[in-house]
């Protein structure tokens, strides 16, 4: 049976593909399309790109590409999207998982420690990119909504990992958004330099103990 909140995460991605079964031919071409504007993006930037440029690297025309796409900054949205269900399908056997809580917690800093790296878009939309967010910005409360759902699922894994924060629902979140800090800020440190010459895999397991070390640690009394 599924963790609390996994679903939600998946009920959050289904929502931007409306293309069913993903083995479809219509979704095959979908995932094209985004292959291509997530190229397209990355290389030469939201606003340089066009969706002329897009539908040709995809080999559709350029009126299939708005038939699922009704505007380039659509095109963005569901690209970022398209990142996030990968790191979603990908952490589905961590969130799901029989194992203790704090095992589970700190499973899920780990690979996450290694994920973010095949998100490119993401990371430049973290590092402040100022096209990406401004058309980030226009979705409004869809994009809040997003965030807000991993917050829930971040939140609940903590809490089952350290009982004693959910008596303090306002530490629970501020830890919560700690967190999630901490593994933006290291995820997108991929210089092998800065990992004092650790492989990747044991410097994501050391680090991910540091971190929550002292993320699920009580507070000191003052």
């Amino acid at each position: 049976m599924s963790k609390p909140g996994y679903a939600d995460l998946e009920a959050l991605f289904d929502a931007f593909d409306g293309t069913g079964d993903l083995d479809e031919p219509r979704a095959r071409k979908r995932r094209r399309i985004l292959g291509a504007a997530s190229r397209r993006f990355l290389d030469q930037g939201y606003r340089k790109t066009t969706v002329e440029e897009v539908a040709g690297d995809a080999g559709v025309a350029k009126g299939t590409v708005y038939l699922y796409f009704p505007s380039k900054a659509d095109l963005l949205i569901h690209a970022v999207a398209e990142e996030k269900r990968h790191y979603v399908l990908a952490m589905a056997p961590v969130l799901t998982a029989e194992m203790p809580a704090a095992e589970r917690l700190r499973t899920w800093v780990r690979v996450g420690l290694g994920l973010a790296e095949q998100m490119p878009l993401t990371a430049r939309l973290i590092r402040g990119d100022r096209e990406i967010l401004a058309v980030v910005h226009d979705l409004g409360d869809a994009w809040t909504g997003m965030v807000d759902t991993q917050i829930g699922v971040v939140a609940e894994l903590l809490g089952d990992a350290a009982p004693h924060l959910r008596r303090h629902k306002a530490q629970l979140l501020e830890r919560t958004r700690i967190l999630l800090g901490l593994l933006f800020a290291a995820a997108l440190t991929t210089d092998a330099r800065l990992r004092g010459g650790l492989d990747p895999e044991r410097w994501a397991d050391g680090l991910s103990r540091l971190i929550l070390d002292g993320i699920l640690a009580k507070e000191s009394s003052r």
